[in-house]
């Protein structure tokens, strides 16, 4: 599974990182990636961090590799989310809380979550490794059942379904 994570929105929805954001840019952004390391270690999914480099940036874009983490920095005066639609395609899920960004993504064929619901699967898998808990099997569908089908929307069996797998 391929992840595009929008770095600075998933930095200000956690409170320790948005708490090392304040002190400095550079303590947030390598906050968020110790995070993301052990989580991409543990699950295996190709993870993209993308960063506005608009303010202070470089005139090109800058990418690099960190670990098995890829880190893109946007150019001076572009800003993260128009990178992250470029990247936005089928098969992609895009973490982020920006309303239109989800919109743009999902627009493009990518499944787009809540960063706070991300954050939970960082923990989830934080608290596993240091437990030295195996991944976890999936369970079995439930038993047929008569009367009515109540599923919810194909949009919402989607997300949770990706949910799921992260």
């Amino acid at each position: 599974m391929r992840i595009i994570v929008d770095g600075y929105n998933l930095i200000r929805r956690s409170h320790e990182l948005s708490a090392l954001d304040r002190q400095d840019l550079e303590l947030g952004r390598e906050g968020l990636l110790g995070l993301l390391s052990p989580y991409q270690r543990l699950k295996g999914h190709r993870i993209t961090v993308v960063f506005d480099g608009r303010e202070g940036g470089f005139p090109l874009r800058r990418q690099e590799q960190r670990g098995n983490l890829t880190v893109i920095f946007s150019r001076k005066g572009e800003l993260a989310d128009e990178v992250i639609k470029q990247l936005s395609s089928p098969g992609t899920v895009v973490i982020t809380s920006d309303r239109e960004l989800q919109s743009a993504s999902e627009r493009a064929g990518a499944i787009a979550l809540e960063a706070e619901a991300f954050l939970m699967k960082l923990e989830e898998a934080a608290y596993r490794l240091g437990k030295g808990l195996e991944e976890e099997e999936e369970e079995p569908p439930p038993a047929k059942r008569k009367g009515a089908a109540r599923r919810p929307p194909k949009g919402v069996r989607r997300k949770e379904e990706v949910l799921r797998k992260l």
